[in-house]
């Protein structure tokens, strides 16, 4: 398939891009990180980002847009805006989901903040390992969030996530 392809996939990039990343309209249009291998599918998925990405990462329209951090491999997927505007470095697994890690500006371990709006909002403080697990799990938490913990649906009443802070 190749690198960069679609409407303005790579204009202005100044990132290495990997076989098969940049894929879609302004995919990785002034994107500074490297991209790796099948990276940045979607339209506007790596747009204006500085961090590096590695592979199979921000998959979903908007999903790393104005990304500042490091993303994991596969992670930063499933939804629209995964890491959107975020600052905190994304381990791998990890911000999947609709919003997931949405303006987000702490580290996030592996396999964290899975859920629609999981972290959105959430840091500075670290996110453990396999931690936020849920829509909402983690919204607004400064953190620090231990390993495995924060993992529920909302609350059926509030809509308010399992350690979301209102």
């Amino acid at each position: 398939m190749g690198a960069c392809q679609d409407e303005a996939a790579c204009l202005g990039n100044a990132g290495q891009v990997s076989k098969d990343g940049c894929i879609g309209v302004a995919a990785c249009n002034r994107n500074a990180g490297a991209v790796g291998l099948g990276a940045c599918i979607g339209d506007s998925s790596c747009e204006k980002n500085e961090g590096n990405i590695a592979k199979h990462a921000c998959q979903g329209r908007l999903a790393c847009q104005s990304n500042e951090g490091s993303v994991g491999e596969n992670a930063c997927t499933g939804g629209d805006g995964a890491c959107f505007d975020n600052a905190g470095n994304i381990a791998k697994n990890s911000c999947q989901d609709d919003g997931a890690c949405l303006r987000n500006t702490a580290a996030v371990a592996e396999g964290s903040c899975i859920g629609k709006e999981a972290c959105r909002g959430t840091g500075p403080g670290t996110i453990g390992k396999g931690a936020c697990i849920g829509d909402r799990a983690c919204k607004n938490n400064p953190g620090p969030i231990k390993a495995f913990t924060c993992i529920g649906d909302p609350d059926p009443v509030t809509g308010f996530g399992v350690c979301e802070i209102p």
